[in-house]
């Protein structure tokens, strides 16, 4: 059974989560770093998305860590999903009403 939950709620708890006060506005916490990464980003370019997370976060990324990462999208299905949003009760257009905020406070590009 689903759980209703209204869109600010929904949007509280997504914020709560990501340590976000208001979209686009990081939320301040002593000791916590964040860093907002595209799902787009990834898929263009996973390597240097991840490059670029370690580069941040002042963090080496090792030959050995990047060769497993290279393997490991060369053996995968990597970004391919076989599922739909109607296996899960949701639908495009509730999608779209919930995280409107987001969409639009992160110009989230949305299929049509």
């Amino acid at each position: 059974m689903m759980q209703t939950v209204s869109r600010d709620g929904v949007i509280a708890q997504a914020r709560a989560r990501t340590g976000l006060s208001d979209i686009g506005e990081p939320a301040i916490v002593e000791g916590l770093d964040i860093l907002l990464k595209s799902y787009a980003d990834v898929m263009r370019d996973p390597i240097g998305t991840v490059r670029g997370i370690y580069d941040h976060f002042d963090e080496p990324l090792t030959p050995q860590a990047e060769a497993a990462m290279q393997s490991y999208m060369a053996d995968s299905q990597h970004g391919k999903h076989s599922y739909t949003l109607e296996e899960f009760g949701l639908t495009r257009e509730g999608i779209h009403a919930t995280f409107a905020d987001y969409i639009e406070g992160y110009k989230i590009p949305i299929k049509r």
